[in-house]
């Protein structure tokens, strides 16, 4: 029968395998993967992308796991997380040194399938004036395109850069992938929006005009709207939008027109709010019941929200 590793310490995991259990060390190394992840993600590695980084951050784990030493007194996660930046900030070091320009900046003889455009990068000397006018400019945007995000985007937004997946933030939110992942796109959009200030602008100025105008039509008794007939592309019948609508649309900047009559409309929203399957297991921890929206594995532990609450917060 294999031994239980859920309700062990990090310390006692790393001490058995420093006395050569690798089982214990897998299960160490499958506890901090999110943290991996989540400190990857920011970083850049020239050359290389996102899996490179992990897979670097996993070797700075591996080599925490080994040379860890527990009667100094600190905790087995702040040391891990500080092998883990070391090894993350040396490779992305390494990989920007001068010594791998050829490597970096090299051109295929042959264009790759596809590629119908090559582009060069060049090194650069960093100003450190420069990267600091940088990371200020990037603090603002960062603080204005959260201004701009709704409180479950926002949400949706801190889980994400935590290293959490669509299906993980799904269950924190207590929504489902599809919603995330639509939450997901609007902050890409709104991004987008941020860092071209002048597009930005243009699209808020001309929501701006339409409702001023609809605000003021309105002050004097005046529709400047009249009901207009459009074809559902769905069913394929036509539904009146009326003024009334219109203007309402009007004065929330809404620019596009509905593109489904209201039965759609309806019919859409209640597809949408099926009930969810949930599966019930037994709790790794706990020994409880557990009910996830997942079917269960044999090979990964399964947690209650209350014990999966619980290593949360601990980590």
């Amino acid at each position: 029968m294999a031994f239980d590793y859920s309700g062990l310490s990090d310390e006692a995991l790393c001490a058995s395998a420093q006395d050569g259990d690798r089982v214990a060390e897998e299960a160490l190394v499958l506890r901090y993967e999110r943290l991996v992840t989540r400190l990857s993600r920011p970083l850049f590695l020239m050359g290389g992308d996102t899996e490179d980084l992990i897979q670097e951050g996993m070797l700075g784990l591996i080599y925490a796991v080994r040379d860890y030493d527990a009667s100094r007194g600190a905790p087995f996660q702040s040391f891990a997380e500080i092998c883990i930046r070391n090894r993350l900030f040396s490779a992305v070091r390494s990989a920007a040194g001068k010594q791998h320009t050829p490597l970096n900046d090299s051109v295929p003889i042959e264009t790759p399938l596809l590629d119908t455009q090559i582009q060069l990068s060049t090194m650069q000397v960093v100003d450190p004036e420069d990267q600091l006018i940088s990371r200020e400019t990037l603090e603002e945007k960062i603080t204005s395109l959260y201004g701009r995000l709704s409180g479950f985007e926002a949400k949706v937004l801190d889980l994400y850069l935590s290293g959490l997946s669509y299906s993980e933030i799904a269950i924190q939110v207590g929504r489902s992938q599809k919603s995330v992942d639509n939450a997901i796109q609007r902050v890409h959009r709104k991004c987008s929006l941020t860092s071209s200030p002048q597009a930005f602008s243009a699209k808020a100025d001309r929501i701006n005009s339409v409702q001023k105008d609809a605000k003021c039509q309105k002050r004097e008794g005046i529709s400047m709207f009249e009901d207009k007939t459009l074809v559902c592309k769905e069913c394929g019948n036509e539904f009146v939008f009326t003024a009334g609508e219109q203007e309402f649309y009007a004065e929330h900047g809404f620019q596009n027109e509905p593109q489904r009559c209201k039965a759609c409309r309806d019919a859409r929203k209640n597809s949408a709010r099926a009930p969810r399957q949930f599966f019930t297991a037994v709790c790794a921890k706990c020994g409880g019941e557990a009910r996830v929206p997942f079917e269960p594995k044999s090979d990964r532990p399964v947690y209650c929200s209350n014990c999966f609450a619980q290593m949360r917060e601990g980590r």
